[in-house]
């Protein structure tokens, strides 16, 4: 793997799968983020075993290849990068070389095998939501999201397909902690699936 890509998109990236990796992981891998360097873009993956963000990135690919590395440490590294433009490259033994201006470091990962391998994405259940009205309905309802790990069924967002008054399909976002409850809806395309109800986790709102 060998790739150049903006700092700036390098720690926007590292910064959002802050949220899905294990603090105290059961295994070394649901620690870190795969890299994954292909057809100009840098695809970073992380998962909890129950949730998992795949997002991909601008990036000048040299060479395409892939390698896990511990994803705190590496966003540690990224923040306090001194110039715009990162160099990665891994190098023998599941090694990460990372050189920008006058800073180089090296990281030591783990092969992209040993990464947990997510679970089939099933297309046909799939749904398009704007991303104004996603961030809306989130915001409008995180409030009431219970921080008791004890009651797991108000740990997250219940999800749910409602018909408007004007015939149109709606997804509809509630939330609860047994004291408050919050419900925002927005419009949707595309099949929802999943018998048209599901419970998103606290960790999956942000």
């Amino acid at each position: 793997m060998d790739l150049y890509i903006e700092r700036d998109e390098l720690i926007r990236g590292l910064g959002r799968v802050q949220g899905i990796v294990e603090r105290r992981p059961t295994t070394q891998a649901l620690s870190h983020v795969l890299l994954q360097a292909r057809d100009g873009s840098l695809v970073m993956t992380a998962t909890d075993t129950a949730l998992a963000l795949v997002a991909e990135y601008t990036a000048r690919v040299e060479e395409p290849g892939e390698l896990s590395v511990d994803a705190a440490h590496l966003y540690q590294i990224a923040r306090v990068l001194p110039e715009p433009t990162v160099h990665l490259r891994s190098a023998p033994g599941n090694r990460l070389s990372i050189r920008c201006g006058s800073a180089e470091f090296t990281v030591v990962g783990i092969s992209a095998d040993e990464f947990p391998p997510l679970a089939a994405r099933d297309d046909r259940s799939a749904l398009t939501v704007h991303g104004g009205d996603l961030r809306r309905i989130i915001e409008e309802t995180i409030i009431s999201v219970s921080k008791d790990d004890n009651r797991y069924g108000l740990n997250g967002a219940h999800l749910e397909e409602v018909t408007s008054d004007d015939g149109t399909s709606r997804l509809r976002m509630v939330t609860t902690d047994g004291s408050r409850l919050s419900l925002s809806e927005a419009p949707f395309t595309g099949e929802f699936g999943m018998g048209r109800k599901m419970l998103l986790p606290r960790k999956a709102l942000g």
